[in-house]
């Protein structure tokens, strides 16, 4: 059922496990650190709190690059199977078809329902505040990018 194969002595890494097996495994893993661990927390807390704030951390850092360079990867494998024009096709095609779809739901909803029109609401309003250079240079470079 698994494959364990030695990537250094010592060590045996996992492989070809269904993954469905790996959702179980997962499953009980969770249920015994729940039944496990104090309900109240204390230091159990305190460690889960940071654990998931470094997991959130290089989750932010692995997100856009992994996304990107699958989508450069995808692109390159329909390509060496000529399927890119294709799957391009089917992806504007399906766009307009359903961009097209939605138009004629809502304007169809819109004749059916007959919305009442907005109210127009005149209040004074204050007068906007310029930002300063600094508010301005920190407002499109934030210190986290994401």
């Amino acid at each position: 059922m698994l494959r364990v194969l030695q990537a250094a002595p010592g060590s045996g890494i996992v492989l070809g496990m269904k993954l469905w097996i790996r959702y179980l495994v997962g499953v009980i893993i969770g249920i015994a650190l729940a039944i496990l661990l104090p309900e109240a927390g204390g230091d159990t807390a305190g460690r889960f709190e940071q654990l998931s704030r470094i997991a959130a951390n290089i989750g932010r850092y692995l997100l856009f690059p992994l996304a990107f360079f699958s989508v450069i990867i995808a692109i390159h494998d329909l390509h060496e199977d000529r399927k890119a024009l294709s799957v391009l096709g089917l992806t504007v095609g399906a766009t307009v078809v359903a961009g097209l779809g939605l138009v004629v739901l809502g304007v169809g909803l819109m004749l059916l329902l007959s919305p009442a029109p907005i109210p127009v609401v005149i209040e004074e309003a204050r007068a906007a505040t310029i930002p300063t250079l600094n508010e301005l240079v920190h407002a499109v470079f934030p210190a986290n990018a994401f």
